[in-house]
């Protein structure tokens, strides 16, 4: 069965597209090892139609309200979303970042990586899950990734 992937998604007052998925990778090498650690972030571009009656205000607190998987059904921790705490205004848009801890292996078999956000977090009634596929994904090296506060 070919991969449906979901990348956008509109409310009446809301459009959410998930703009580009990269996995952030560290190698650090430990004694003769090279340990490699990954991160995955979600760019969402969320722009609030001018029918909005009022600002959508986005917190950095609920995390909870945001779920990352892949298609085999595991879960990856939330571990931030940027910028938090702001108000988006009606007619205008926000590029707000997620990230999550992990990335599936090569070998897990995963071809599809999903974010839901849950009723509420962009002002939607209902549960929104955006998708990419696994091969879509860009891998950037970085020099370090950002850590849990």
């Amino acid at each position: 069965a070919p991969l449906v992937t979901k990348e956008q998604a509109r409310t009446t007052t809301v459009d959410i597209k998930l703009q580009k998925l990269e996995f952030e990778v560290h190698k650090q090498k430990v004694h003769k090892n090279v340990r490699k650690e990954s991160q995955m972030v979600f760019y969402l571009d969320v722009d609030l139609s001018p029918l909005a009656k009022q600002n959508l205000f986005v917190s950095d607190k609920e995390l909870t309200g945001i779920k990352v998987r892949d298609d085999k059904g595991k879960d990856y921790p939330v571990l931030s979303l940027l910028p938090g705490g702001i108000e988006i205004e009606p007619s205008t848009s926000q590029v707000i970042t997620v990230r999550a801890e992990g990335a599936p292996s090569s070998w897990s078999g995963a071809k599809l990586i999903e974010i839901e956000l849950a009723p509420g977090m962009f002002g939607n009634a209902d549960p929104i899950t955006l998708s990419q596929k696994l091969y879509d994904i860009d891998e950037k090296m970085v020099a370090d990734l950002e850590k849990k506060d």
